[in-house]
């Protein structure tokens, strides 16, 4: 019995130790298992914190490298800002030279100066090379537009490039007067100078006509905004034209300070002048009242540039000063600056549409297309996206809007059609998906008119 007992003593423990053993392995299987899922959910949600680190880092260099402002100034001073003019950090220069006037186009920056100085930069402001400049005198403006680089500057000197400011040729010029400001709307570029000189191009450049002046001002720059030009200059002299140049007419300033800078941005009208002044109009140039800038009254506080970019005003003039405006002008802010170099200019970069779903909105105007208001804009786009070209607006009708390999249109010669549904439409949405094996340039034409589009980049 006593050996039965024992037995029976003995299988159970065996039981217990097994079923222990099994609970244990269980139990570290379950553990093994539920770190291992832990780590596996981890590890999933780490890849998809870097999936989604990844799309935003996608969506980061899709708007760009988010716009840059770029401002120049004296002994060859650059400076950039890449979060709306809220910090701005010192850029590498090619040269020692003053420059005087920036603008932007095509995914390039170009900037003007003293001795016929002109530099580029194709990489958002980070790196500026010079270019061959075809003149030896000052330029003092730029501008772009129709795919041309256009400077003009001292003894009436008029410059253009047609391959992104890597190669310029002088214009013939109407004038032996200093010029200043130059700006281009509606397939017009017009510049400004001394004693109230005003000349015109209505064909990309190549030739060039005096107009009529309202003023013997001398006009220290030109803008243009809803079909209307606007130019400023000394004595608080502005001056406007809705007719393309053609005629100008004075309109009633609120400073007699020289004006040196204006810009236009959300259908607002911008000028910076002397003694920190700045004065803004919200009626196509018809008015203009002053703003507080925040800065002092005195001459040390001269404004001499403004630019406008993703809803932002910025400013910049003398002794390294920088103000910025986030509400269109009505109110400014002090910004940190990294120089006391007095600025001459300053511009902005559009931003790289990359976001998917965005909609670019189709107008005519002149001939030529309008995307969001800008005529023949150059849009860079990412592979995989999809893009809406609104062709909704009344001026479109005639006008069949299409994708193409080539450049031109006024027929469907090299139309494009992968990933695209409703093209040549007059009335409607083009939608565009764009192909991971997408040429790298492409172009938006119409079907029955040559030279109203522009230019598509894809990364």
């Amino acid at each position: 019995m006593k050996i039965l007992t024992s037995w029976i003593v003995l299988i159970v423990s065996i039981a217990v130790i097994v079923s222990s053993c099994a609970y244990s392995d269980e139990s570290k299987t379950t553990s093994t298992s539920s770190s291992t899922s832990s780590s596996d959910d981890t590890s999933d949600n780490s890849t998809t914190i870097t999936d989604n680190s990844t799309n935003t880092s996608d969506n980061s260099s899709s708007q760009s490298v988010p716009g840059v402002f770029v401002a120049l100034a004296e002994s060859g001073n650059i400076v950039r800002s890449t979060d709306n003019g809220s910090s701005w950090d010192n850029v590498t220069s090619p040269t020692a030279n003053d420059l005087n006037g920036v603008t932007f186009g095509n995914n390039t920056f170009v900037g003007v100066g003293a001795s016929g100085n002109i530099i580029r930069s194709t990489n958002n402001g980070s790196s500026w090379d010079n270019a061959t400049s075809p003149t030896g005198n000052v330029i003092r403006g730029v501008t772009f537009g129709n795919n041309i680089f256009v400077g003009v500057g001292g003894s009436g000197n008029i410059v253009k490039s047609t391959d992104n400011g890597s190669s310029w040729d002088n214009a013939t010029s109407p004038t032996a007067t200093n010029l200043y400001g130059v700006g281009f709307g509606n397939n017009t570029f017009i510049a400004t100078g001394d004693q109230g000189n005003i000349v015109k191009s209505t064909d990309n450049g190549s030739s060039w006509d005096n107009a009529t002046s309202p003023t013997g001002n001398n006009l220290k720059a030109v803008t243009f905004g809803n079909n209307t030009f606007v130019g400023v200059g000394a004595s608080g002299n502005i001056i406007r034209s809705t007719n393309n140049g053609s005629s100008w007419d004075n309109a009633t300033s609120p400073t007699g300070n020289n004006i040196r800078g204006v810009t236009f941005g959300n259908n607002i009208f911008v000028g910076v002048a002397a003694s920190g002044n700045i004065f803004r109009s919200t009626d196509n140039g018809s008015s203009f009242d002053n703003v507080t800038s925040g800065l002092p009254g005195t001459s040390d506080y001269n404004i001499l540039g403004v630019g406008f970019g993703n809803n932002t005003f910025n400013a910049v003039g003398k002794g390294g000063n920088i103000v910025r405006s986030t509400d269109n002008g009505s109110s400014w802010d002090n910004a940190t600056s990294p120089t006391a170099n007095k600025f001459f200019g300053v511009t902005f970069s559009e931003s790289i549409y990359t976001d998917n779903g965005t909609t670019f909105k189709v107008t005519v105007s002149g001939g030529k297309y309008y995307l969001d208001g800008t005529q023949t804009k150059s849009l860079n786009l990412k592979k995989g996206y999809t893009y809406y070209f609104d062709s909704s607006d009344s001026s479109t009708n005639s006008h069949p809007f299409y994708i193409g390999t080539t450049s031109g249109g006024g027929n469907y010669t090299g139309e494009y059609t992968s990933g695209v549904t409703s093209s040549r439409t007059t009335t409607g949405t083009l939608t565009f998906i764009v192909p991971s094996d997408s040429p790298t340039t492409l172009y938006y034409n119409c079907g029955n008119h040559s030279g109203m589009g522009g230019t598509i980049t894809f990364h």
